[in-house]
């Protein structure tokens, strides 16, 4: 597993993720239960890839402490690999393991396929018909945090879809502008305290539903919320001393609405 790394002042122009964080798959990750760990990259150029960087799926040892600061993404309208996210983070009902304390900031990229922030627990590919899963462990994921990041465009700012089992926990997005969103801006699934806050005077501007479905996503700008499955209405109100800011008073179950 990795530890106690830098990586500074690189250029990458390849077909895949520019940074990949891994700490073994399966039985290899949970024998030697050792963490990828401390890990720092900063002041680099990103001119194709898939991803600036990604944590997973071979997670299973587990991954901590990850700062990405001051990087570009510079994607010309030749560019052979366009950039999917800025921070991916992908696993499984297979992997176990866990993510926590992972922080990106300072970053300026040009238009990107996907978005900010990506998290997606159930990543398989091609194993999900041709492997069944012999022992399940989900991966605990909490702390994500993404702070004065500016894209030129994506398809939206955060997609974070968590097991309703595990919910993912703690995300916070600071100061993040997209010059152009050609979807839904913020989709959530199974969220616990997410918070999408924009520094600048545009913080001030009033909630706009993006998109609801069956209680369980929620896309709405500027705010603090918990997002469950199950759940068929939610109670909210507006923080005073901090504008833009949403507060969940309660979550209604499906029996309680009626």
């Amino acid at each position: 597993m990795s530890q106690n790394i830098l990586i500074e002042d690189c250029a990458f122009d390849q077909g895949d993720d520019a940074v990949s964080v891994k700490s073994g798959r399966e039985d290899d990750g949970w024998r030697l239960a050792t963490p990828s760990r401390n890990i720092v990259m900063r002041n680099c150029l990103v001119k194709n890839g898939h991803q600036l960087m990604a944590i997973g799926s071979e997670i299973s040892g587990g991954i901590e402490n990850v700062f990405v600061d001051h990087c570009r993404v510079e994607q010309g309208e030749g560019v052979k690999s366009r950039l999917n996210n800025l921070l991916f983070v992908k696993t499984n009902e297979r992997r176990g393991g866990f993510v926590r304390n992972i922080h990106l900031s300072n970053i300026n990229s040009t238009a990107i396929a996907g978005g900010v922030l990506s998290v997606d627990t159930d990543v398989l590919y091609q194993w999900r018909t041709l492997v069944p899963t012999y022992q399940r462990k989900l991966t605990p994921i909490e702390g994500l945090h993404i702070r004065n990041v500016t894209a030129a465009s994506a398809q939206y700012r955060a997609s974070v879809r968590g097991e309703e089992a595990l919910p993912v926990k703690g995300v916070t997005l600071s100061d993040v502008h997209v010059g152009e969103i050609t979807g839904k801006a913020v989709d959530l699934t199974n969220v616990l305290g997410f918070s999408d806050r924009l520094l600048a005077a545009s913080c001030c501007l009033l909630m706009s539903w993006i998109g609801i479905a069956d209680g369980r996503h929620l896309g709405i700008e500027n705010r603090t919320l918990n997002v469950l499955n199950g759940s068929t209405s939610v109670d909210w109100m507006w923080d005073k001393a901090v504008p833009g800011k949403l507060i969940v008073e309660r979550q209604l179950s499906p029996e309680a609405a009626d």
